[in-house]
């Protein structure tokens, strides 16, 4: 009986001996701090929680008090929220505020604990570049600057005045870009495609901090009649080259004037005329954007104004390039044929009648 005892207390013995004191591999010690985001992305003057806690070696949460501090005062601030008293107290939450336009990075740190940080992306309210004028002429052209922040991605800027004016970028690059000015509302201008320098990728849509208005009345009066025409043979440009001409969308026409009013092609809205003059014959071309409420809008290139003319068989006197630009594409191009010598009505038209604000025409001659 003796002898089994004691082999029992034997084994016993041996097992204590293998066992572990549990503060021996780090349990209930201090090893790190885990905040609960890697990442925050703020628009300056917003502010966001973040909650800290330490945890041992096998990930148990620890009471243990948290600091928070950032890197960069001037873009975020952080302070410990007095107000959350969670049981146990294994969680310590702060306030990020985002101040100024950097990218810092906020630590948590706790004795005997490595720390934790997160990156704290803080993007402005405005695009604050210079314009070259806080007001211009409709049809001249506007430089904006980018800043040692924020420069302008080419690949993917582009320009909205107020009341969703949208005009061709004239030339673009990192540093600076020329807008032509269309008819627009005052107030800022949107710029989308903003390379946001102190995030590697980041990409922003901002307003100017400034607001910009348009001046001028339409340069083309008496586009809605063809005896009143405008003239634009000065703006059909050398062969090999192109030009742009801005115009806005006639208010109304009278009964039976436009070209597709004649074609019976079916309820339209108002169209503005241009006429040109070919000395000899050439290939000219019409490509036409547009903004407003139009959702499709037709252009021609006709050879008569004399509603006698218009034949609603063939088209004719507008159909020498075969119509290519009544179709529902969004920009329409018109011509691209060889026109004789003689004079011509460049006719661009709301066909769906939702109204144009700007034309922005490329003309081009081969």
């Amino acid at each position: 009986m003796r002898t089994r005892i004691s082999g029992a207390l034997a084994i016993l013995a041996a097992l204590a001996a293998c066992k572990k004191d549990p503060t021996a591999d780090g349990v209930g010690t201090p090893d790190r701090v885990i905040l609960d985001f890697a990442t925050l992305t703020l628009t300056q003057g917003d502010s966001a929680n973040v909650t800290a806690q330490v945890v041992d070696v096998r990930m148990t949460p620890l009471e243990q008090p948290i600091t928070f501090t950032s890197c960069d005062g001037a873009a975020a601030t952080v302070a410990i929220d007095p107000t959350f008293q969670p049981v146990p107290a294994t969680r310590v939450r702060a306030k990020i505020r985002a101040v100024g336009g950097g990218a810092p990075c906020i630590i948590a740190a706790s004795t005997g604990a490595r720390p934790d940080s997160v990156i704290v992306i803080v993007l402005p309210l405005t695009f604050n570049g210079a314009l070259s004028s806080s007001s211009a002429a409709v049809g001249s052209t506007l430089t904006i600057s980018s800043t040692a922040s924020l420069k302008f991605d080419t690949s993917s800027v582009n320009v909205t005045f107020g009341g969703g004016s949208t005009p061709p970028i004239l030339s673009k690059t990192p540093n600076q870009l020329q807008v032509l000015v269309p008819f627009s509302d005052p107030g800022p201008i949107t710029i989308a495609g903003i390379a946001v320098t102190y995030v590697t990728g980041l990409v922003a849509t901002l307003p100017t901090s400034v607001s910009f208005t348009a001046t001028g009345s339409d340069p083309f009066p008496g586009a809605n009649a063809w005896n009143t025409a405008p003239d634009i043979t000065s703006r059909v440009p050398a062969s090999g080259q192109s030009s742009l001409v801005l115009a806005t969308g006639a208010a109304s026409n009278a009964a039976g004037i436009c070209p597709e009013d004649r074609f019976a092609f079916g309820p339209t809205g108002s169209c503005s005329m241009f006429k040109f003059v070919l000395s000899a014959p050439a290939n000219v071309s019409f490509t036409t954007d547009w903004d407003g409420g139009s959702t499709d809008v037709d252009l021609l290139i006709c050879s008569d104004s004399t509603a006698a003319s218009y034949n609603t068989s063939t088209f004719a006197p507008c159909a020498l390039d075969g119509l290519g630009g009544a179709s529902s594409s969004k920009p329409e191009v018109a011509g691209g044929v060889t026109y004789p010598a003689g004079t011509y009505w460049f006719v661009a038209q709301d066909y769906s009648g939702g109204g144009v604000r700007n034309y922005y025409i490329k003309i081009e001659k081969q």
